[in-house]
């Protein structure tokens, strides 16, 4: 198995001379599995590089397929799919695998990607053949013969986390995800944190954390949501992201082998990446889990 950064960012692209050593384009995963299908977590602004790649391949000539995993439908995790080539190659399939959210069918809300309003090719006029399939959380998937397991998340408007096994190697994709101790989503961005969680949505986030746990125990690699250091997720607890040190805490209690730092605030040079990275190796102490953070290009075989 192996897993190719193409976008690491979270909340918006930032290219430029404080990022070229992480990187500044917005989530995109891919994870490859020998005789199948590409599968690709994400669809970032990282996905028009990762597109590129691909067309050198059957995709380039409309014998091929992708299997693309959605955590969710926020901006920064969609915006690359109308800028990925394979999708402009008449016969190419492309898979799309996400939770809708909101009531909203999930082939419409892609199409808003690519609508009149906002970008020069409507979506339905797209050349690839689109499949879209609902996920459900803890139902186990079956996608060309690797094993996907969705996993419910605490984000606004929900968001998934997906393991991915083939053989005897793992990998999980946890990101866009609040910890669950403090808030628990139900529809929107809270304005603020509440001053004390009811007992009920306590008794929900103890079971999410659990939930979340066990199904990526043992995991080779855990890809997970560090937006916020502790003193930035203490001013904002209710904007839908986590901490290095409550990724430990995760990935330690779920007996993972390795943990990669990801969704980098916009905001983070490579000095504070740097910095960022030192400090949570330095945290993670005896707890035997193996510490990196995700950088753009960057490529883990499993």
């Amino acid at each position: 198995m192996r897993i190719t950064f193409w976008g690491v960012r979270g909340s918006y692209p930032t290219p430029g001379t404080s990022t070229v050593r992480y990187g500044g384009h917005t989530s995109c995963v891919q994870v490859e599995v020998e005789g199948r299908p590409p599968i690709v977590l994400d669809a970032g602004t990282g996905m028009r590089a990762l597109g590129r790649h691909l067309r050198r391949g059957p995709l380039g000539h409309g014998d091929g397929t992708v299997n693309l995993l959605l955590t969710h439908l926020h901006w920064d995790h969609i915006q690359g799919l109308p800028f990925f080539d394979p999708v402009f190659v008449r016969g190419n399939r492309l898979n799309v695998y996400a939770r809708s959210g909101r009531g909203t069918r999930l082939s419409e809300a892609i199409a808003g990607v690519a609508g009149d309003a906002v970008f020069p090719v409507v979506f339905k006029d797209l050349p690839a053949n689109f499949k879209f399939v609902p996920v459900t959380p803890k139902d186990d998937l079956n996608i060309g013969g690797v094993r996907v397991l969705p996993i419910a998340l605490n984000h606004p408007g929900t968001s998934t986390g997906f393991r991915i096994d083939h053989g005897a190697r793992s990998v999980a994709y946890i990101t866009d995800t609040s910890p669950f101790d403090r808030i628990r989503y139900k529809r929107n961005f809270a304005k603020a944190p509440p001053k004390r969680l009811a007992p009920g949505d306590r008794r929900i986030l103890e079971k999410m954390r659990r939930d979340l746990v066990s199904a990526i125990r043992g995991c080779d690699v855990v890809i997970y949501d560090t937006t916020f250091t502790d003193d930035e997720y203490e001013k904002f607890p209710h904007w839908g992201h986590s901490t290095p040190w409550q990724a430990i805490q995760i990935a330690r209690d779920a007996d993972a082998k390795k943990l990669v730092l990801f969704h980098h605030a916009p905001n983070r040079s490579d000095e504070d990446m740097d910095r960022m990275l030192a400090d949570t190796i330095e945290r993670a102490g005896d707890t035997h889990v193996a510490i990196d953070a995700a950088r753009q290009g960057q490529v883990l075989e499993i």
